[in-house]
């Protein structure tokens, strides 16, 4: 359940932060950092940061590049492209925690008409009780026009 969104602009970043309450009751904060200044262009690029922090669990964070452009020749509109060009990812492992589920991963290939995304499978259970867990894919997209969506 949603608790909480507010979105700042800081310089030339916006940054929205959205606070949830999972089934077990844990407390879920999610922070998505992006330009304030590039979406809805017709060429462009934008580095995104987005957090997920898992309260006990740790937080992950995801860092991606991505790049776009129009085609300006291809039809009266023309066609836009999309990729990803690097993406980073992290855990902060708090003490009796272990993670056995790390895939990262990424589209690097342009992509006409539609999104590209940087992603991250994890699973993270406390070490003495693994029936303890959270396991989930946190990811980013970018339209080839530079929407950003967190698509949680």
């Amino acid at each position: 359940m949603r608790l909480s969104e507010e979105t700042t602009i800081e310089g030339d970043r916006i940054i929205t932060v959205t606070t949830y309450r999972a089934k077990d009751g844990m407390i879920v904060t999610d922070t998505l950092d992006r330009s304030a200044v590039v979406a809805h262009s017709k060429n462009g690029s934008n580095t995104i940061a987005r957090t997920l922090d898992l309260d006990r669990y740790g937080a992950i964070t995801i860092r991606a590049s991505f790049r776009w452009y129009t085609d300006e020749d291809a039809g009266i509109m023309g066609i836009g492209y999309v990729k990803c060009t690097r993406m980073t990812a992290s855990w902060s492992a708090p003490t009796g925690y272990t993670c056995d589920v790390w895939e990262t991963d990424y589209e690097d290939e342009y992509q006409s008409f539609g999104k590209a995304w940087a992603q991250v499978k994890y699973k993270i259970y406390e070490t003495s009780a693994p029936i303890y867990e959270v396991k989930g894919t946190f990811k980013i997209t970018c339209s080839d026009t530079g929407d950003i969506s967190d698509n949680g």
